[in-house]
């Protein structure tokens, strides 16, 4: 392939993924009914259970999910509403998200150095350690659940990426590994870009959107427009980072330095080496037995 063959391709790919809402996954329309609900603020117990009864699937799901070390519940649930009570209206969302989205990342995804399902533990395993760091950071609940749910989607987009992939490798242009740098050479595009277009798709705020486009951006990329929400964006990158150190869903741990913009993401969240140490020592213990058990 000569050179402006190949940018035809790349240019053929962006246009594609970024602007034909057709390729865009969707949320099963029980999920969508539910989440709907949850933007009415006199919504009550009741109207979740009306709308989530007729999915008798759905439910063992969403139960079999609270009930494990994802959510690290004290006590079993046998009811949704029962569940809804103790997560409350954040965390459903949260749950519905992750039943949601699982169907997208249990798929083949070796070329990024993936087990089998390995990007659905990468996924669990980053949304749980956004949530601890959250929490020893002592953010309210919403915040919580809002990097909780960006760690969940951090990496969405790979779902729409990995058809392009192989065309491309049918097409000659070699690759031994991907990362965002090889998606932009290859497609014009890259799985952050792509993800924030699905999250614009299930309509999960602006929030969500930065998140997913800029968890990999480098040090002083974009950081001036994302003053927003810089903190949420420093929790799901430094989540992210403890998910690869652990290696969970990877075929191999991969141990990294801190980057200029990690460092910048401890300060940010106005950590020390100190607290930063500890917090990451704490979260990676956790992090073995809750994949564990999510990988059966």
């Amino acid at each position: 392939m000569n050179t402006m063959e190949r940018l035809g391709f790349q240019e053929r790919c962006r246009r594609e993924l970024l602007q034909n809402p057709v390729n865009l996954p969707s949320l099963p329309r029980t999920i969508v009914q539910a989440l709907k609900l949850l933007k009415d603020p006199d919504a009550e117990i009741e109207a979740f259970e009306q709308v989530l009864k007729n999915d008798a699937a759905l439910v063992v799901s969403l139960l079999r999910l609270v009930n494990s070390a994802l959510y690290g519940l004290k006590t079993k649930k046998t009811a949704i509403g029962e569940a809804i009570m103790v997560l409350g209206f954040r965390g459903l969302r949260s749950l519905l998200l992750v039943a949601g989205s699982a169907k997208y990342m249990e798929q083949d995804y070796s070329c990024y150095g993936h087990v089998p399902r390995g990007l659905w533990l990468h996924a669990l395993a980053t949304a749980t350690s956004a949530r601890k760091i959250a929490k020893s950071l002592e953010f309210n609940l919403e915040f919580r659940e809002e990097v909780f749910t960006a760690g969940l989607l951090h990496d969405i987009g790979k779902f729409l990426i990995i058809p392009y992939l192989a065309k491309a490798a049918k097409l000659g242009l070699d690759f031994d590994h991907v990362d965002c740098e090889v998606e932009q050479e290859l497609l014009g595009t890259d799985h952050q870009e792509v993800g924030a277009k699905v999250a614009e798709k299930w309509d999960l705020g602006n929030l969500i959107q930065t998140v997913l486009a800029n968890h990999h951006c480098l040090a002083g990329e974009n950081e001036e427009a994302l003053q927003d929400y810089r903190q949420q964006l420093a929790v799901v990158r430094l989540a992210n980072w403890l998910a690869h150190e652990h290696g969970a869903g990877f075929t191999k741990p991969e141990t990294q330095e801190l980057s200029s913009t990690l460092v910048e993401d401890i300060a940010s969240l106005q950590m020390n080496e100190a607290t930063w140490l500890f917090t990451k020592d704490e979260i990676l213990e956790d992090l073995t037995r809750a994949v564990a058990e999510m990988a059966l």
